[in-house]
């Protein structure tokens, strides 16, 4: 059951990417970047994530800069790729075991637009700071629910100790 991730999620970014929605049970879409209108949506890198269960998800990245570092990193995951108007679009099964990947998608995102590098579209050296930031809050976030996870007991574990007295 995906119920917990999807609450903590849910309270965590204030609800699903569609903030009209506020029944949990729903299978919907939680917004992981920061983007707000009036913002341009053509500048923006749109992520998104979909529980699938209790430890998967499906990460979305939708106008995401790319070079051949950040390709050859997603690429081990078996990523669903495709080409948008203002960068690439990708999707990731993942579960929330994988923290570290995403903070190193994070950092390979951030040195898209180091010094010294060159890239397509003068807006990306915004544009991969802002997704950069925010899949660190994400990998920040999941790897929070795992403490949470971990300090409270587990049903079955509560129902055999108390069977047991």
């Amino acid at each position: 059951m995906s119920r917990e991730l999807k609450r903590f999620l849910f309270d965590h970014y204030g609800g699903f990417a569609n903030k009209n929605l506020r029944d949990v049970e729903r299978d919907e879409a939680f917004q992981i970047d920061d983007f707000s209108p009036p913002e341009r949506y053509d500048l923006y890198c749109h992520i998104r994530l979909r529980v699938n269960d209790e430890d998967t998800f499906k990460l979305s990245l939708e106008n995401v800069p790319t070079n051949d570092e950040l390709i050859e990193l997603i690429e081990m995951r078996g990523p669903d790729i495709s080409d948008g108007t203002f960068g690439r679009n990708i999707s990731l099964r993942m579960t929330i075991a994988d923290t570290r990947f995403v903070h190193e998608l994070a950092k390979a995102v951030r040195r898209i637009t180091r010094r010294g590098q060159r890239y397509k579209n003068s807006n990306w050296k915004w544009v991969c700071r802002t997704t950069s930031d925010s899949l660190d809050r994400l990998a920040s976030c999941l790897e929070e629910y795992q403490r949470t996870r971990q300090a409270e007991p587990d049903e079955e574990d509560l129902f055999s100790f108390l069977q047991s007295e």
